[in-house]
């Protein structure tokens, strides 16, 4: 149980997570209009990230993806994942 739970507290949510919420959220403003636009656009400014080896938009990247899914689309609407310091995708 506690192998498994680590392993679960280690993991940042994908592209492909984060754009499905954004996608399914109606009314929420990003710059894609489908799902592979956006997983696109997100894993491009991903490896953006690691080619300059910015380990702190790294981590600020992860921390959207997963605010993003583990959030409301009305939570996300109201700015909650918002990160000035990202590029919107």
């Amino acid at each position: 149980m506690m192998i498994m739970l680590a392993v679960l507290v280690g993991c940042n949510s994908t592209c492909q997570q984060t754009c499905r919420q954004l996608v399914e959220c109606e009314g929420i403003e990003h710059s894609s209009t489908t799902q592979n636009d956006c997983e696109f656009q997100c894993e491009q400014q991903k490896g953006l990230y690691e080619s300059w080896e910015d380990q702190d938009l790294q981590d600020r990247h992860a921390d959207y993806r997963n605010c993003v899914v583990d959030s409301t689309c009305v939570q996300i609407g109201d700015g909650a994942c918002y990160d000035e310091e990202l590029f919107a995708y």
